[in-house]
């Protein structure tokens, strides 16, 4: 796939990410939409006491295949995590909107969407997640999902959609021996960015749902026992779109940031258990594709460390500090660009 040349003047990272108050206040019409898709009952699991370390140790699987998304199995994703960001999603959508939601996973989003929306389009590269979504929306006119790489979506034509949604992806595009590579992550992301842009129409939008470094470190309590070695390796993937790389990827491709949001919300749904508890859950941990790049010696570390710290501190206690984290950071950020025409390029 041929590339365009990288902008040599690219915007900085300050011009990219504007300052926001994190988003707490819901809209009426928007929360009447999403219960509308919420036509089944949360997942609340069952208390459970911490696991010893060898049952952890031996509960833990290696992913089926070479991507970090095969590490969940569908139906433990589908009912673990929460669509992030929804409320701030829907306000750039309209009724005759035609969307693609880029990375779909079991289609969280994609479902909410169309409630909202003409048509949604969902494409993951993992066929249990597309089977899952397909499942939940046989009786949808308006969705349809595709087994399909966000690098390569020759089944859609140029400028078909009104809006692209990109959630929590860009991270994943490569195979897992490659995840460290900074070269194939980048070109993995242009490609990516580079097919968003072909297949936006003229001011379309492209929604993007990523997590920063600094909000890794700060409202996520399991990546607090992650061992220095892997947050040396895997930094330059986590920290892929704060780069000024990335920056000049945008507007190459002519995107233009028109609003940033960080929501107060949660990628999971479950609440009932301790922080402690859930980061010790084979089922929890395989609903999060980090602890599939995790050597053995890496996840060791980390059972070990959860352990030992929660013989010294209150969960409950624990609890309340990620939820107040959770509401000043956030888990993550949503960036709406919109793409210039050529002539607002021109200009």
């Amino acid at each position: 796939m041929q590339h365009a040349e990288l902008d040599t003047e690219p915007e900085t990272l300050q011009d990219r990410e504007p300052k926001t108050e994190p988003d707490t206040a819901p809209d009426t019409q928007l929360n009447t939409a999403l219960n509308a898709a919420l036509n089944t009952a949360p997942y609340t699991a069952p208390p459970t006491r911490l696991q010893t370390e060898s049952q952890t140790a031996t509960t833990f699987q290696c992913p089926r295949s070479n991507t970090v998304y095969s590490l969940a199995e569908a139906s433990q994703y589908d009912n673990m995590r929460s669509p992030f960001g929804i409320n701030e999603i829907l306000r750039e959508l309209r009724p005759d909107s035609i969307v693609l939601d880029a990375g779909c996973a079991t289609g969280h989003h994609a479902i909410i969407m169309s409630n909202i929306c003409q048509f949604v389009y969902g494409v993951d590269k993992n066929q249990d997640h597309i089977d899952c979504a397909m499942r939940k929306t046989n009786i949808r006119a308006n969705v349809k999902f595709v087994n399909a790489d966000i690098c390569n979506l020759s089944c859609f034509e140029d400028g078909q959609f009104d809006v692209i949604l990109v959630s929590q992806v860009l991270h994943h595009l490569v195979d897992k021996g490659d995840i460290c590579d900074e070269s194939k992550n980048r070109s993995a992301c242009q490609s990516a960015i580079s097919e968003c842009a072909r297949l936006l129409k003229p001011k379309g939008k492209l929604i993007l749902i990523t997590t920063s470094l600094y909000q890794r470190q700060q409202s996520y309590h399991f990546f607090q026992f992650f061992p220095e070695t892997a947050w040396r390796r895997l930094r330059s993937n986590w920290t892929l779109t704060e780069t000024e790389w990335f920056s000049a990827l945008l507007r190459t491709y002519r995107f233009r940031l028109s609003a940033c949001h960080t929501p107060s919300d949660s990628h999971w749904n479950e609440t009932e258990r301790s922080p402690y508890e859930r980061c010790l859950d084979p089922s929890w941990i395989s609903t999060d594709g980090a602890f599939a790049l995790l050597n053995e010696a890496e996840f060791s570390h980390y059972t070990r460390s959860i352990r030992n710290d929660s013989t010294q501190n209150d969960g409950v206690k624990l609890a309340r500090e990620l939820e107040a984290k959770r509401r000043s950071v956030g888990e993550a950020s949503v960036y709406v660009y919109t793409l210039r025409d050529e002539l607002d390029t021109i200009i």
